[in-house]
């Protein structure tokens, strides 16, 4: 586990996280600073632990609709592949192929 510092609205934090995912957490802090900063300077929010559960409320909301979103994507039929008829050069090159095939796999000629 690693151990990463970070500042959330100018309160210092150590965070733990796995090893290789430092940047990803850093970029998550980045999210929550930009989420709680206008919560704080509301006049209703008095207190980081306000700003804090209601950014949490907002991420949790927001992760909701995107996994609603996700599962009707999931869902959803999806068009079969366009297949096209093969041109003449790609069919000529099937034929020989089948017919070296039918050689290989003949019966070998009984004696």
């Amino acid at each position: 586990m690693s151990q990463v510092s970070v500042k959330i609205l100018q309160q210092d934090y150590v965070l733990s996280c796995p090893d290789g995912q430092e940047a990803a957490l850093l970029e998550a802090v980045v999210k929550a600073n930009q989420a709680m900063q206008p919560l704080c300077e509301l006049a209703k929010v008095r207190t980081r632990e306000q700003a804090a559960v209601l950014a949490a409320v907002n991420f949790a909301f927001q992760n909701q609709a995107l996994q609603k979103h996700i599962q009707q994507q999931l869902l959803q039929p999806q068009p079969a592949p366009i297949c096209t008829a093969p041109t003449a050069a790609e069919q000529a090159r099937l034929n020989a192929l089948v017919e070296r095939l039918d050689r290989v796999l003949a019966p070998a000629p009984t004696i």
